[in-house]
């Protein structure tokens, strides 16, 4: 028997079979016909004329019986072929298509499981990072004086690798992941204090600065609530974007397609501290749809803008807290 093609799947391997065992079936009806009841026919037939001896035995009577026989037993074989294989034929075509439908319905738990595997994986990566995170921040509370915006890029690079593997990022994807800081003034002013790029040598160049309400990023902070954008060109989301035209770049869609923003909300505060963002230049990368897959993904910004939020509550009571050797100040 030849060995199965490797890329033929289990339901055409089983239907082959399934058509060879009935080849196999009507060749022996085939045989069976020929053999037993055409040549028992032929061999009473030829006994009967043929000049056989007679003496001691009759032979033309032995080879007549053997001929009767033959044909006899063929006719029966042949009832029985006859008989059984119309139904065998059906319950093979029967069990094929339940085949089938059971290889389609392993087919989609393959799929969902595969699914959960990827799942698995980003959970698994977001608590890698939160770990890694929560070392930084014991690090640091060991330094003196304070420096957010170094603890801001370390805590980025620390996570980085997880924060990717949590995003989904393939090979060829334009990504960014930043951190933007609201400077305190008459007007807010985001501005950028930590970043990567999937191109590092973009990483140097002048970052734009955000108000209130312009582009994702101020719209964010506005808020206060996260933005998810699925595709930024789809005419129904990009009323949510509100970029000022002197802001606003050529290569902006197609950089920036897909973007997952999230505040920085600490414990007390009228307003965020700043926006972590993430954005990919492909479509669908990360979406606001609960239980997609675009979906997880943006759950690594969330995971580390709470990080980042600790951080910076750690940063202000280090900063509030008297200097070692400093006499308290009393009031008459």
């Amino acid at each position: 028997m030849n060995a199965p093609a490797p890329h033929q799947s289990l339901g055409q391997r089983l239907a082959d079979q399934a058509q060879a065992a009935v080849a196999w079936v009507r060749g022996l009806a085939l045989f069976v016909k020929l053999v037993l009841v055409a040549g028992g026919a032929c061999l009473s037939g030829a006994a009967r004329f043929a000049p056989l001896p007679s003496a001691p035995v009759d032979v033309k009577d032995i080879v007549g019986i053997v001929g009767v026989v033959a044909a006899f037993v063929g006719a029966v074989a042949l009832l029985f072929l006859d008989r059984n294989l119309a139904d065998s034929l059906k319950l093979a075509a029967d069990a094929n298509a339940e085949l089938q439908s059971v290889l389609v319905r392993a087919e989609g738990f393959g799929a969902k499981l595969a699914e959960a595997e990827v799942r698995d994986r980003r959970h698994r990566a977001l608590r890698a990072a939160a770990s890694a995170l929560r070392d930084v921040l014991e690090k640091s509370l060991r330094r003196s004086p304070p420096d957010e915006p170094a603890l801001m890029q370390e805590m980025l690079d620390v996570a980085l690798g997880e924060l990717q593997s949590a995003m989904g990022v393939v090979t060829g994807d334009i990504w960014t992941i930043s951190i933007y800081r609201a400077e305190p003034g008459l007007k807010p002013v985001l501005r950028r204090v930590a970043t990567r790029r999937s191109n590092r040598a973009e990483e140097v160049q002048p970052s734009r600065e955000w108000g209130p309400g312009q582009g994702h990023i101020g719209m964010t902070y506005t808020h206060a609530t996260e933005v998810v954008l699925e595709d930024v060109i789809d005419p129904g989301i990009r009323h949510l974007l509100h970029a000022p035209a002197d802001k606003a770049k050529a290569s902006d869609t197609s950089r920036y397609r897909s973007i997952a923003a999230v505040p920085v909300v600490t414990d007390g505060a009228d307003e965020p501290w700043g926006v972590v963002i993430a954005t990919s230049s492909r479509a669908g990368q990360f979406s606001p749809t609960p239980l997609s897959e675009g979906a997880d993904r943006a759950e690594a910004m969330r995971v580390f803008s709470g990080l980042i939020a600790l951080a910076v509550s750690i940063q202000h009571v280090r900063s509030q807290k008297p200097q070692r050797g400093a006499l308290p100040t009393h009031q008459a």
